[in-house]
């Protein structure tokens, strides 16, 4: 489970370390986080610490430094996340996790909501970090695989560059 974003309180990483706690510890089930971002308003340190406080510094990867083989990376994740807090007025991440076929989770919070369906993934109340574990369970029950491909039909039939395009040319000639 994956969590792509500036290390800033706007971002949620709380939400994401407290919901993890409570699928590992709590649920039993056999998750992993990995957390990717340019430290901001908050350090690595302070994520590692907080990961330890709530007893999953060992189940989650942190990588804190501008990387070439973000779309690998981004790649190795099963469940895209975004955790936010605060606005989100463009959703670059989420589309960029619907485009490499993942299923998503995202925060109600901006322009999330409007974009994220049940046919590839869920949204969740903003800093409600139970309600994010359980839509996590939810994507893991319905199948991960399944929930990606619909993710990346999503993002190609509505946010592609090819059918953007051809919005615009249906209203500028």
């Amino acid at each position: 489970i994956g969590l792509v974003g500036r290390f800033d309180r706007v971002k949620g990483h709380e939400t994401f370390i407290k919901g993890l706690s409570y699928l590992i510890n709590e649920k039993g089930r056999n998750v992993r986080g990995l957390i990717i971002g340019e430290e901001k308003g908050i350090s690595a340190k302070d994520l590692i610490l907080m990961a330890e406080r709530f007893n999953v510094k060992d189940r989650i990867v942190i990588v804190s430094e501008r990387r070439k083989d973000i779309v690998d990376l981004m790649s190795a994740i099963d469940v895209g996340v975004i955790t936010s807090v605060g606005s989100e007025i463009i959703a670059r991440v989420l589309l960029e996790f619907m485009s490499i076929g993942k299923p998503v989770i995202a925060s109600r919070v901006g322009v999330m909501d409007e974009i994220v369906e049940e046919s590839f993934g869920y949204t969740f109340k903003s800093g409600d970090w139970k309600d994010f574990a359980d839509k996590v369970e939810r994507v893991i029950e319905r199948g991960i695989d399944r929930l990606g491909i619909r993710a990346r039909e999503v993002a190609v039939e509505r946010y592609s560059e090819l059918y953007v395009s051809s919005l615009i040319n249906r209203v500028v000639p």
